[in-house]
């Protein structure tokens, strides 16, 4: 009997551990959320985690995010002069025919612009940032917006800029430009991308402070982080609404772990005239918004892409389901008469 008292001992401990180690791999996480308002929209950040993880650490992890939040939107905002903004000084640079050094995430930004405007002919094109102006859009109240001389459009559209106007050498940014009236045109503007490297760099703080489950949501652009519930894999949701029916979504998405979706739409930042909608997100060719097409959510694993992708076929007219498939992006668009998708 003595003999079997060690081995019921080990055995007893090991119960233990498997018991205790099943009771904290079966507690039900706790979902924290804090909302900010910036970059002209709501931004929430949905946080998952285990009931003893203490309320301050959370609290200040939130407190991180709005002080980078804040940061950000002064470092890439479309009109706002200040010696911290780098989109403006990148600008001023550029039209001058002066080069300038961007930090990585800019860098990032404006990689990532070049490649998306390549492949889309352009319909993504954010050197135009102009014609966003021109139209009354860099500002936050559009009631009073007024449909623009058609010699700013035209001053704009015919001198074709795109972003093979924009040149990189390592982490330094200049234009080929040598005409100093066109150079005067160049307005970078991010506000189609930036959402998406804005969350990736959220991300990052929130893995360096130790949170790996997350949802991410800057005004439609979502990213998943992890799962909602870690225990039993359940993941983030997210649903896309018809903008004629905002009761009864389309579409609930499982977002797998860091997948994003991003959704434009032509109902948010616009004003009407004449019977007409004018939105926001303008095509560089013709220099005017489209209005066939009323809202696009695109599906990919790089919140950038999914944002400029969104914005590109916004911008365009018609919608052909085999452009820009070599990023293998799902999709659900609504135009007028019509809903695609591959989800």
């Amino acid at each position: 009997m003595k003999k079997l008292l060690p081995i019921f001992s080990l055995s007893f401990f090991i119960f233990i551990i498997g018991f205790f180690y099943f009771l904290n791999n079966n507690k039900k996480p706790i979902i924290y959320e804090e909302k900010y308002y910036k970059f002209g929209t709501i931004v929430s950040i949905k946080i998952s985690e285990l009931p003893d993880k203490p309320q301050k650490d959370i609290e200040s992890i939130f407190n991180n995010v709005g002080v980078l939040i804040n940061e950000l939107h002064i470092k890439w905002h479309p009109w706002e002069q200040n010696s911290n903004n780098v989109l403006y000084n990148l600008n001023l640079a550029l039209q001058n025919g002066k080069s300038y050094e961007v930090d990585k995430d800019t860098l990032n930004i404006i990689r990532t612009s070049k490649y998306i405007a390549e492949l889309t002919d352009n319909l993504f094109n954010p050197i135009n940032g102009r014609l966003y102006e021109i139209w009354g859009f860099h500002k936050e109240d559009f009631s009073k917006n007024k449909i623009p001389d058609k010699k700013l459009i035209n001053e704009v559209i015919s001198a074709k800029l795109t972003m093979n106007n924009i040149e990189i050498n390592e982490n330094i940014i200049s234009t080929n430009i040598k005409n100093p009236k066109i150079r005067k045109l160049i307005k970078l503007d991010f506000n189609a991308i930036a959402k998406g490297q804005i969350i990736l760099n959220i991300k990052k703080l929130l893995v360096d402070n130790g949170i790996n489950n997350a949802l991410i949501n800057i005004g439609g652009d979502i990213h998943a982080m992890g799962y909602k519930d870690f225990n039993n894999k359940s993941k983030w949701t997210s649903a896309i609404f018809n903008p004629n029916d905002n009761n009864t979504p389309i579409k609930v998405i499982n977002l797998k772990p860091n997948q994003s979706i991003a959704t434009s739409g032509n109902y948010f930042r616009k004003f009407e005239k004449n019977n007409r909608n004018y939105h926001h997100i303008i095509n560089s060719i013709s220099g005017i918004s489209q209005n066939k097409i009323k809202q696009v959510s695109i599906i990919h694993d790089n919140p950038l892409i999914s944002d400029a992708i969104a914005t590109a076929i916004m911008a365009s007219n018609n919608y052909n389901k085999n452009d820009f498939k070599q990023l293998d992006y799902k999709y659900l668009v609504i135009t007028n008469n019509k809903i695609y998708s591959n989800l």
